[in-house]
């Protein structure tokens, strides 16, 4: 019976890994992200087309729904524990200070720059006088008036944005790397992904990838058989 309690007790004052809910929050929006990010570089050189405006709606939905996502997964952390180091032989001593606050300041940049890009991408759509509309269906108030000068500043914002988020990202795995290997801290297993995770990595990776591919090489064909029409 004691033995009973004292595993309940482990189980509720230390937490291994980060819970269930958190790491759909984390691979589901780490996956949203490549996406995002595979439709904004291919549509950047597409020409003016069906095709190029479609894409320019789906970028802007996927930004909207990784707002909303970051925004629980922000909820939901502050009401769950988030996982100490599960090695014994890993302490706060054995990480240098430099390190501790290094994640720390990554992880705020991280949620502050994912709240921030989509909320400028949106700013800068309602500037342009784009209204959003979900699936065709369902329209998403515009926060400014039409501003085209505003606009192309809030673009350029935009893109800077999106490059300190590919950043972060870089450096953020590039940690992960760093703790397990060099301060054997076993910080793979506390986001460790599902079955399912590795499958959407796979599919958005190769999908990702192919799409640009597809549509870059569609781009410099068609530029090429444009300019030879005009010669």
């Amino acid at each position: 019976m004691s033995s009973d309690l004292n595993a309940k007790r482990e189980v509720t004052d230390s937490v291994s890994s980060y819970n269930w809910l958190a790491r759909q929050f984390h691979w589901f929006i780490a996956v949203l992200i490549f996406i995002a990010f595979a439709l904004g570089w291919t549509m950047e050189g597409l020409e003016l087309s069906k095709d190029k405006l479609n894409f320019y709606a789906w970028h802007k939905w996927l930004g909207l729904l990784i707002l909303v996502l970051v925004l629980l997964r922000l909820c939901w952390r502050l009401l769950t524990k988030v996982p100490a180091h599960s090695s014994p032989h890993v302490s706060s001593s054995n990480v240098p200070g430099l390190f501790q606050f290094g994640a720390q300041l990554g992880h705020f940049l991280l949620y502050a720059v994912l709240i921030l890009l989509p909320l400028v991408g949106w700013l800068r759509s309602s500037s342009a006088g784009f209204q959003i509309v979900i699936l065709e269906v369902f329209p998403v108030p515009d926060l400014l008036s039409k501003d085209e000068a505003l606009s192309k500043q809030l673009a350029e914002v935009h893109e800077l944005l999106a490059l300190l988020l590919a950043l972060l990202v870089v450096g953020h795995v590039a940690a992960v790397v760093i703790h397990h290997v060099f301060f054997k801290d076993p910080i793979l297993q506390k986001m460790k992904p599902h079955l399912l995770h590795k499958a959407l990595i796979a599919c958005a990776l190769l999908g990702g990838l192919g799409f640009y591919f597809t549509y870059s090489d569609f781009s410099a064909s068609e530029k090429t058989k444009i300019s030879s029409e005009i010669k």
